[in-house]
């Protein structure tokens, strides 16, 4: 899945279109091959943007910074990506960039699920 996925970024990339991936919670669930691909996106450098989901249902109060597939959180501080995580509201990013810096990642903004 790796492969397909970089070929898609690259394609994008050669339109001059910025890529953003967004990951639910630390890496993809449900599929057997999660670690792999989350070290190949960490790696790519047609990825502008990670954003991994720091909610399940979008009704949280808190972030949760669950993690799956062996992809801790340390791990995004070697992203070439920037990262940006998706949150339920804007006032949980203090929280998340306080998370964040005590494992190596320095965050560079945020996506809002949440409508205002």
């Amino acid at each position: 899945m790796a492969a397909a996925f970089a070929q898609s970024f690259a394609a994008a990339k050669a339109k001059g279109l910025k890529v953003l991936v967004t990951i639910s919670h630390s890496a993809p669930y449900g599929i057997g091959d999660a670690y792999p691909l989350m070290q190949s996106f960490f790696t790519n450098s047609n990825i502008d943007f990670l954003s991994p989901q720091l909610y399940t249902s979008g009704s949280e109060l808190n972030n949760e910074y669950t993690t799956s597939g062996g992809v801790t959180w340390n791990m995004y501080a070697g992203a070439r990506a920037k990262v940006i995580p998706s949150i339920v509201k804007a006032n949980m990013y203090a929280d998340a960039q306080t998370y964040f810096a005590q494992h190596g990642v320095t965050l560079a903004g945020f996506i809002q699920w949440s409508q205002s």
